[in-house]
């Protein structure tokens, strides 16, 4: 098993994990901001609040607070969309990009250290539930209540 790949494919499930205690603050950033992070850096730069708030699994409300949050951290900056002047758009900024690379590689130590902790095995069967949760958790937002 390629380990590093593996890491990186859990470290994907990330905004379904978002609450677990290992990636609740890392480096001053709580989860949700870590999330928002990845989700802009990984070729989603420029994303509107909306994209933003369906990626990551969030209420409105709390997507606009993270955006304030990153916003003051110095992590993002907004802009308006040169096409559509009353689109806002959300952008990394340099200190952005250099802390979600650095928080990335922590998160992707601990991951691999689980993983190496688990053995091939119980890493693949690991995966597979997370991708079989996601799914199951996919589905059931979509039930009418």
């Amino acid at each position: 098993m390629d380990y590093q790949q593996a890491a990186e494919t859990l470290l994907g499930y990330m905004p379904g994990m978002r609450n677990h205690d290992g990636f609740r603050s890392l480096n001053n950033v709580t989860a949700g901001e870590f999330t928002a992070l990845i989700y802009l850096a990984k070729e989603h730069d420029g994303a509107t609040a909306g994209e933003l708030t369906a990626a990551i699994g969030v209420g409105s409300s709390r997507t606009t607070a993270i955006l304030q949050s990153l916003e003051r951290k110095g992590l993002l900056r907004r802009g308006t969309d040169p096409d559509d002047g009353r689109r806002v758009l959300a952008f990394l900024t340099d200190e952005g990009k250099r802390l979600e690379a650095e928080q990335r590689e922590k998160a992707l130590g601990s991951i691999l250290s689980l993983m190496e902790y688990l053995g091939e095995e119980d890493s693949t069967n690991l995966l597979h539930l997370m991708e079989r949760i996601l799914s199951f958790q996919s589905e059931t937002e979509a039930l009418p209540t």
